[in-house]
């Protein structure tokens, strides 16, 4: 009869909490995009086998994409279009980086619910023209200096740099 009270008393209540946490942490790693990992506000995105064809996307009930500041995507020659809904979610997103990978199309309104942008880069992709159209919306470029630069044809222009303020900056890397 003790061993019956002991496994139903507090005992027993810390090992549910374990499993209820076991399950969790599970559940997390699954929301997660395969050839990714992700944390609590990172996705890094950087082993080509297998890759993604898509722009990675949380899981509902997963990491809170509010809290997500940077997204590091690398060596994914299958990822080629950011549609207009696939950053939308990330509205704290501040550092954006895809290089070395297969990105041919950036929709006009890509970056318009992320209004906390600093930096963008990419580099060593297969974009052919980025419109000023992109980041027009954006703070960090409210002066303008894109402005005068309709379409970048890399390797032309490898670098736009907009000022928020004297003492700090943000920046476009192509």
């Amino acid at each position: 009869m003790s061993s019956w009270i002991r496994w139903h008393g507090p005992a027993m209540a810390r090992l549910w909490g374990f499993c209820w946490l076991v399950v969790g942490f599970w559940r997390a790693a699954l929301a997660c995009p395969t050839s990714c990992k992700c944390s609590a506000s990172r996705i890094w995105c950087s082993d080509p086998s297998p890759g993604i064809v898509a722009f990675p996307r949380l899981e509902p009930n997963s990491v809170d994409p509010e809290n997500i500041t940077e997204i590091f995507i690398a060596n994914q020659k299958r990822l080629e279009i950011i549609n207009e809904d696939d950053v939308e979610a990330y509205v704290g997103l501040r550092n954006l980086t895809i290089v070395d990978s297969g990105l041919k199309f950036v929709a006009h309104k890509a970056f318009l619910k992320n209004s906390n942008l600093q930096h963008i880069n990419f580099t060593r992709n297969k974009l052919t023209s980025l419109s000023r159209k992109h980041f027009r919306h954006l703070d960090f470029c409210t002066n303008y200096h894109i402005s005068r630069i309709s379409n970048l044809r890399p390797p032309l222009v490898h670098s736009i740099h907009c000022e928020r303020q004297p003492q700090t900056s943000a920046s476009v890397v192509l």
